[in-house]
């Protein structure tokens, strides 16, 4: 089975980054997938929005700066 690997980076996109994450949660295909959130040091709270939203989300990693 193929795997796609969604690699999204953020610096300070608090008001964006819930819609993104939850569009992610409607991927529909045969294919594993894996979820890369890369904190780029955001001042706002990007990271606390992105660990809320990815709880949902299989096979994520975050990685804050």
């Amino acid at each position: 089975m193929a795997k796609v690997s969604y690699v999204v980076t953020v610096y300070n996109q608090e008001q964006y980054i819930g819609k993104v994450i939850d569009s992610l949660k409607t991927l529909k295909g045969d294919f594993r997938k894996e979820f890369i959130f890369i904190n780029d040091g955001s001042l706002d709270n990007s990271l606390e929005v992105i660990k809320q939203h990815a709880k949902e989300l299989p096979n994520t990693t975050i990685i804050s700066r």
